[in-house]
């Protein structure tokens, strides 16, 4: 989204989901209403650390030099608690005066705070991917879907193994430093805008210029699809092709605006998100 093509116009706005005057979106209620506590001030009150392995020892734990090196830099002491996530579970731990942790019996982890979102962007050039992938893992994403355009420079091809482990790992270290839970699944090799199209698994929203607010767009999606997870489509720099943008409108699909600036691919989408991810925001259940 580097070029006019791709301008998004229109400043931020927001919409919850829940009940609105419209007949069509029960997506919760406008921003400048009262709310109760939102289910996103969920993210983790301590220190998190994702494990590839669950730990071994029930008692005193020694973690794995790499681990222990991570903990010294942070100047963490004795008597310092962290959570351990491994599998869908977490284990709080207690720094001892030996490097040891002292580990709780596992437990699940809390709820996902955030709606069911994908994010499916075209791909930005060179290590500008890894803004992308840091970006969505904080904004609340839940999939990432490269999406192959016709302008598309970058991502026309199957990304290799070890750069999707690599982002794998940035998608932990930034879970780690926002307090996020649940990461984002990568889904598959890139996927045309038709093929994608077809496959949704609910409604979808398209970012392009000149489009109606973020929020006008939303209260129009019905409310049937409201529990249905969101696709949000990026196109590439340059935007999506007047082909495109036909077959977009002949698949119903609305289009949305942000703000008057021009935005880069990795900027649009993860901005996007948070902003639908906070309109969105469910009341918080009583943390335990």
């Amino acid at each position: 989204m580097a070029t006019h093509d791709n301008k998004l116009h229109g400043p931020s706005s927001i919409h919850s989901m829940g009940t609105v005057e419209s007949e069509n979106l029960n997506r919760s209620e406008f921003f400048h209403q009262e709310k109760p506590r939102s289910r996103l001030c969920l993210a983790a009150k301590m220190r998190l650390f994702f494990l590839d392995a669950p730990p071994e020892a029930d008692g005193p734990w020694f973690p794995e030099r790499s681990l222990q090196r991570h903990f010294r830099a942070l100047r963490l002491n004795p008597g310092d608690q962290v959570e351990f996530v491994c599998q869908q579970t977490r284990r709080r731990g207690e720094l001892q005066a030996d490097g040891s942790w002292q580990l709780q019996p596992a437990r699940e982890l809390p709820p996902d705070p955030f709606q069911p979102l994908i994010l499916a962007t075209a791909w930005p050039k060179g290590n500008r991917g890894d803004r992308l992938v840091q970006s969505a893992t904080e904004a609340g994403v839940g999939i990432l879907q490269a999406l192959l355009c016709q302008r598309s420079v970058a991502g026309t091809k199957p990304f290799g193994e070890e750069r999707i482990q690599r982002w794998h790992r940035l998608m932990q270290e930034t879970g780690q430093q926002c307090g996020r839970f649940h990461l984002p699944k990568w889904q598959g090799p890139p996927i045309s805008l038709p093929e994608y199209l077809a496959k949704a698994p609910g409604p979808c929203l398209a970012l392009v210029p000149d489009a109606p607010l973020l929020k006008q767009t939303l209260s129009k999606l019905p409310a049937s699809t409201a529990e249905q997870p969101l696709s949000l489509l990026i196109g590439p720099e340059g935007g999506f092709s007047p082909d495109e943008l036909t077959l977009l409108d002949q698949a119903g699909v609305p289009r949305a605006g942000l703000l008057a600036t021009v935005l880069r691919v990795e900027v649009a989408g993860p901005m996007a998100a948070a902003l639908y991810q906070h309109l969105t925001a469910n009341p918080a259940p009583q943390r335990k």
